[in-house]
């Protein structure tokens, strides 16, 4: 299945990052201070992406969802899940065009509030619309756990708490990461 023009946008991002960031591998291992920070920075502002992917895919099928809705009384796969997960429908009667702008409404909600691309944070964005828990891989997510708690003690510790970053090993897990993101590409792509 072809990747979406999102998942295309991401891999650009991440490659211009890893050019702009990233320094040429050393089998010494020994890199400046300049060298590790911009490797933090090659980690932050590749969290930074993976989080918008995430979100700003889901979010435009939600959108498509209520859409299709509208225009072709079509309720699709996203739109029953959203409508199903809807914890704001009181017993006051609607028509199905209100209910669905509730629910895609309350779904925007989830997405403004999210703050990272944990389990937790993945679940939560990719489970009210459609998305199944056989659509995630554990392994995956193990992998995507520990890398982004080791982004949040980049971003909020002390620099001198900071364990020194391999650039070709933190280049490496991000690309494992990409490869877990293109199989849910594919599985977005079927909502």
């Amino acid at each position: 299945m072809a990747k979406s023009l999102r998942f295309r946008t991401l891999e650009t991002r991440i490659k211009q990052l890893e050019k702009h960031l990233l320094p040429k591998f050393r089998p010494s291992g020994n890199y400046s201070k300049k060298e590790q920070d911009l490797t933090k920075s090659f980690r932050l502002l590749v969290h930074a992406e993976i989080e918008s992917y995430f979100e700003d895919r889901a979010l435009a099928i939600a959108i498509k969802a209520l859409d299709d809705w509208k225009n072709r009384n079509k309720a699709t796969r996203a739109l029953l899940s959203m409508g199903i997960l809807a914890s704001n429908m009181d017993s006051k009667p609607r028509n199905t065009l209100t209910r669905a702008h509730l629910v895609v409404n309350d779904y925007k909600e989830i997405i403004k509030g999210n703050h990272g691309i944990k389990t937790d944070n993945l679940k939560k964005i990719l489970l009210p619309i459609g998305f199944i828990d056989a659509d995630f891989d554990n392994t995956w997510l193990n992998t995507v756990d520990s890398w982004a708690g080791l982004r949040g003690e980049v971003a909020h510790a002390h620099f001198k708490t900071h364990q020194q970053i391999d650039p070709q090993s933190e280049l490496s897990t991000v690309n494992l990461i990409v490869g877990g993101i293109i199989l849910m590409d594919e599985a977005l792509s079927k909502i």
